[in-house]
């Protein structure tokens, strides 16, 4: 994003929230954007301005964002630099406007792919599913909930727990959509790790882990609190799906759910649908999705 850019932008803002502000909104943005592109902008405008209207801003950053850039499918290049700058977390509805952010930079990561990767049959999004490291995106939530699908997905994921600017510092992900994620979050969405989840025993229909604490939890204790939590917030005769399961890991999976009395099976060489997926599996490595029957 350039400081004309950010000067349309800032300009827009303005007109919407507060007219009288917008040549001094210009002339912070442009100021800001002269030694940082980053995080300080919408937290230098924002700082300006009375309580309310710090509020409003960062809101209507975002919104004006999505609107010049995001719909025209622009988002990755232009509209990140913009939006990974808002700094605090506010709770508001999702818009139409981001739902159609959404469509533009979408990872794939959404109901088709679980269907993919967990062998998961439309009939299976029922009942109450727990989304284990859901990432700050939600998207098994946020597609369910589009889809207007009869099921209440829980998101976990220790990202919510941590302060916005850090989450979206993380450079390996999606700056816009886990801001989006962050901003307006599905209904359910908690901050947790997979080896201490906040919630009753037999709780969850079907528990489910993708792309997440296999990937990087993948020590032998590891391992075993990770799914001794699941086996305890999955209902009796539910099941917890998990994908991937690197095959010098496939032990150590077997081990541990024989400790917790799960009933397992193994898909082995699931395809990658995406090549980005491929880029963290070690070479050569066959990687298998793991179905745990309680």
């Amino acid at each position: 994003m350039n400081p004309g850019q950010a000067a349309e932008i800032a300009t827009a803002v303005a007109t919407k929230i507060a007219p009288e502000s917008t040549a001094a909104m210009r002339s912070l943005v442009s100021k800001m954007l002269g030694h940082n592109v980053g995080a300080d902008v919408a937290e230098t405008v924002g700082s300006q301005l009375p309580g309310e209207l710090s509020v409003a801003f960062r809101k209507e950053w975002l919104e004006q964002t999505a609107k010049m850039y995001g719909t025209e499918g622009k988002v990755a290049g232009q509209a990140n630099a913009a939006v990974d700058a808002l700094p605090t977390f506010e709770v508001f509805e999702r818009s139409p406007m981001l739902d159609a952010v959404s469509q533009t930079t979408s990872t794939g990561r959404g109901i088709g792919l679980y269907q993919d990767m967990l062998s998961m049959k439309p009939s299976d999004f029922s009942g109450k599913i727990l989304d284990v490291g859901s990432g700050s995106w939600q998207q098994l939530a946020y597609d369910a909930r589009r889809a207007g699908m009869n099921v209440s997905v829980t998101s976990v994921d220790p990202r919510f727990g941590l302060p916005l600017v850090r989450d979206l510092a993380d450079a390996g992900q999606n700056v816009t959509q886990r801001l989006i994620g962050r901003l307006y979050p599905e209904q359910g969405t908690i901050a947790a790790t997979a080896d201490k989840l906040p919630f009753a025993d037999n709780t969850f229909d079907k528990t489910v882990a993708m792309f997440s604490t296999s990937r990087y939890r993948t020590g032998m204790k590891q391992i075993f609190d990770d799914l001794s939590e699941m086996h305890r917030v999955t209902k009796p005769g539910g099941e917890v799906r998990i994908y991937p399961i690197w095959e010098e890991h496939v032990d150590r999976f077997r081990t541990a759910s024989r400790a917790l009395n799960f009933r397992s099976s193994f898909k082995p060489d699931i395809p990658t649908l995406r090549p980005d997926f491929e880029a963290g599996r070690p070479a050569g490595v066959i990687d298998e999705m793991m179905t745990l029957h309680k």
